[in-house]
């Protein structure tokens, strides 16, 4: 069973099995708009606040990402011998 998480209508369910589909390139503009909104100043402001810097990506870019961390984080997990309960 999938750890999932939902906030206002989205869901991320942990990525374990799930990342094959993630950084296609559909065409969509959906990218355009965040990326867009990623670079408008009061997003740069308010993320600062948060001490987090927007990383706008391309779909691919974002897959590559997702893949390098849940591998980076698998062996992390794998070594503390983590159960999920």
């Amino acid at each position: 069973m999938a750890m999932g998480h939902k906030v206002m209508g989205f869901s991320w369910a942990s990525p374990n099995r799930e990342v094959d589909h993630i950084g296609q390139s559909r065409g969509s503009p959906a990218n355009k708009a965040f990326v867009d909104a990623l670079g408008a100043a009061e997003v740069k402001a308010r993320m600062a606040t948060l001490m987090a810097e927007p990383a706008p990506m391309t779909p691919d870019q974002f897959g590559s990402f997702v893949r390098a961390e849940l591998q980076k984080y698998q062996a992390v997990v794998k070594a503390s011998r983590a159960k999920a309960d």
